[in-house]
């Protein structure tokens, strides 16, 4: 299951986290903010909005400059995020 996309212009990039401890559930628990941080982007699909809205065809194998490039500014953008913000500890929810 994707677990984010990142848009550019027509272009749509959905990519999934990996991380030794991945968590076996897709509710927020406590364990999750650790993976949040210490994953890494694995598995991209590349689609482009303008010619298939739906997103039924994964062209990343067609567009594999395009594909990395873009998956690259996504997993920039994640880490940013992650840098910038703050760690919310669990037990200060």
């Amino acid at each position: 299951m994707p677990a984010g996309a990142f848009r550019k212009d027509d272009w749509l990039v959905i990519g999934d986290l990996e991380h030794e401890n991945m968590p076996s559930t897709h509710a927020m628990v406590p364990s999750d903010m650790d993976f949040i941080r210490e994953s890494t982007w694995e598995r991209f699909e590349l689609y482009n909005l303008a010619s298939d809205p739906a997103q039924k065809k994964d062209v990343g194998n067609e567009n594999r400059a395009l594909l990395k490039q873009l998956s690259e500014e996504m997993a920039a953008l994640h880490r940013d995020m992650i840098d910038d913000g703050p760690y919310l500890r669990w037990e200060d929810a």
